[in-house]
Formats: C-alpha cells, sequence, structure tokens
C-alpha cells in the first residue's frame, strides 16, 4: 500500500498508467511542481531534489495572497488525511473559497471578510457553510502555527446558524424489517452490522476476520478504515483515538456474520473476493429498503438509527459515544440534543413518579 508522508515533506505515488513514480511538492508561491521516475528510490531522490528546490525559494508572507497560500496547504495536508476528508477540503477550496477570498492577501484577511462570505445571501444551508468555515479554520490554524499570520480570523468568524432539519432513521422496528428483509442477501450482514452497532462505512469494510469473535464474548476491533486512493486500497488509522474501540455484537449480528464467516481476509468483499467500494453501496440499501417499503436511508443513517434506538432504551449517552467512536461525549450530544432533551422531560417525570 502506498506509503503516507507527513506534513510539508511532499507526495511520492506511483502513477497508474505507466507505473512509474511521481515525485510532487507545492512550491511557495502555490505552484505544484512534479517529476517521475521509473523506480521508487530513484523517486524519492527525485523528491528530495524537488523539496530542496522548494526550500531555496523565499516568499514574502506580506505578499502571500489565500489562493496562493490554500493550495501549497492542500497539497502539504494530502498525506495525512483520509482521501474523503481531502476531497471535500479540496472541492470546499475550489469551488467556494478561491473564488470569493482567494485574492485577498493571507496577512491582510478579516473577520469581517470571513463573516460577509459565510452570511452571503442565497446558496448553501447552514450546515454546508459550516464545514466552509471549518476547512478555512483548519488551514488558517496551520498558517498561525507557521508563523504566516498571528489569528485565525475564522475561528473568530460567527458560525452560520442552523435550520432545524431531522434526519430519517429507521426505529427498531424498521431495523427488524430490515435485518430479516436481507438475511439471504450477499450485503445483509453489512446493513445488520451497521444499523445494531453504529460503526462506520469506513470502518466495517476495513475488518478483517482477524478482527471478529463470534464465540467468546462476540466483538470487533476496530483499528482501520479502509480507502481508495490513487487506484490503490489503503487500509489507515482512524481518524482520533476514540475511534479505536471494542464493539460488542449483539446475537443478531453474530448470526449474520457466521453466514459468510471465512478464516483470513476481509470480512466484506465482492465476489471475487475483492475490498467493496463504499460509492457502490448506497444505491444497494436503497434498493433493499425500496424493496422492504421502508424509508429511504443513507448507511450513515443507519449509524443514527443505531444510536437512536438505544437512546430510546436509556444507555448513558457517555456509552452511546464509546460505541459510536465520537471523539468528546459533546460531539454525541450535539448530534442527538433534541434526544437528550427528550430523556430530560422523561426524567422530571420519572422522579415525580417516584417521589410525588
Amino acid at each position: 500500500m502506498t506509503n503516507v508522508r507527513g506534513h510539508h515533506e511532499g507526495t511520492l505515488f506511483r502513477r497508474n498508467r505507466d507505473k512509474r513514480w511521481v515525485a510532487m511538492v507545492t512550491m511557495p508561491d502555490g505552484r505544484r511542481r512534479s517529476a517521475s521516475a521509473r523506480s521508487k528510490a530513484d523517486g524519492v531522490a527525485l523528491l528530495e531534489e524537488l523539496k530542496r528546490q522548494r526550500d531555496a525559494q523565499v516568499v514574502d508572507p506580506r505578499s502571500l495572497t489565500l489562493g496562493t497560500y490554500l493550495r501549497r496547504w492542500l497539497d502539504d495536508v494530502k498525506p495525512n488525511l483520509a482521501p474523503e476528508t481531502w476531497r471535500k477540503h479540496e472541492s470546499i477550496v475550489r469551488v467556494h473559497v478561491v473564488p470569493a477570498l482567494g485574492h485577498v492577501r493571507l496577512s491582510q484577511l478579516s473577520v469581517r471578510d470571513v463573516d460577509t462570505w459565510l452570511s452571503r445571501p442565497g446558496g448553501s444551508d447552514g450546515q454546508t457553510r459550516r464545514h466552509h468555515r471549518a476547512t478555512l479554520r483548519r488551514a488558517l490554524g496551520d498558517a498561525v502555527r507557521g508563523g504566516l499570520i498571528v489569528r485565525n480570523v475564522a475561528a473568530l468568524a460567527k458560525p452560520p446558524r442552523l435550520a432545524r432539519r431531522e434526519r430519517t432513521v429507521l426505529d427498531a422496528d424498521q431495523v427488524r424489517v430490515l435485518i430479516e428483509g436481507t438475511r439471504a442477501d450477499p450485503l445483509g450482514p453489512l446493513w445488520t452490522l451497521a444499523s445494531t452497532t453504529g460503526m462506520r462505512l469506513g470502518e466495517m469494510l476495513a475488518l478483517t476476520w482477524e478482527d471478529v469473535e463470534l464465540d467468546a464474548n462476540p466483538h470487533v476491533n476496530v483499528h482501520a478504515t479502509l480507502h481508495r486512493v490513487d487506484g490503490e486500497w489503503q487500509r489507515r488509522e482512524p481518524k482520533t483515538e476514540k475511534s479505536r474501540r471494542v464493539v460488542p455484537l449483539p446475537a443478531v449480528t453474530v448470526e449474520a456474520l457466521r453466514r459468510i464467516r471465512r478464516l483470513h481476509g476481509l470480512v466484506f468483499t465482492t465476489d471475487k473476493g475483492y475490498p467493496r467500494h463504499g460509492s457502490n453501496l448506497p444505491k444497494e440499501l436503497h434498493k433493499a429498503t425500496d424493496r422492504l417499503g421502508l424509508p429511504r436511508v443513507g448507511i450513515h443513517d443507519l449509524r443514527h438509527s443505531a444510536a437512536t434506538i438505544l437512546f430510546a432504551r436509556g444507555l448513558p449517552i457517555e456509552a452511546i459515544a464509546d460505541l459510536l467512536g465520537h471523539s468528546t461525549v459533546r460531539v454525541t450530544q450535539d448530534l442527538y440534543r433534541h434526544r437528550v432533551q427528550e430523556f430530560s422531560e422523561l426524567a422530571a417525570k420519572r422522579m415525580q413518579e417516584a417521589v410525588g
């Protein structure tokens, strides 16, 4: 699998079409420079030479535009991010940030500039604009740490307001229908695992049978995610330390996994034994829910369905946060704030019943 390089180290990868090794760095002016070689050793040497040329160039931070900085930043962080995360940042920078603010000098970007951009009329909803702000905030945070600017104006800008929107989830009865109705389907065990444990798609697709215990104390060990990068499959470290966890398995999930149990390799593969590509799976889930008369949900909605069912059963929010692999309990509270409020009201009723 492709090696992952550190921050500011440039990128080295093998090109699919001709199998040559490509070294790439972003120069201080934002332009990308690359060169290729037949062997990996020659590619490493080229990368070191490109880095030497880059480091020999000096750009006055006072003349550096936000657009130039962001293109350079994207290249620097690419080796350290999950491919989906990097593509999200790249799209936000290219489509939303650079057209609006790319011409502004990095050192002169103000809180007002960012507030005006985030509050522009029309366009994206509040949640999407929050993602835009998060990308800019992360990039400017690195600029502060690198000494290019003294404060992060995106962090000081006001977060866009969110409109209340209910996510479509399945309740316990609907999950039961999904599990029973896909028992004979090749992907049935995947839907069962997702809706009963709340695991992320990348975590499930990265599972090997060495990570799975179905006999004594059934559980899975989550310690990787699966991604497709430059035509190659990569198993990467999870996003946060809390994502590394042991997930207990209910009996219905154990039974589903036993139906496809093998000795080695990935748990979820194609008929030919290849890793499953996550982008193809939502359509398959929609086929299943349509056939069973269930609401159309995404795979990530199955994760929320699992959490919602556990809330309804009275599981403490701290336990749910651990099960889902959230970095903090606050993340769980923010996602399920309306559920937390419901159970706060229920607590008052239960107290009244106890002492009234």
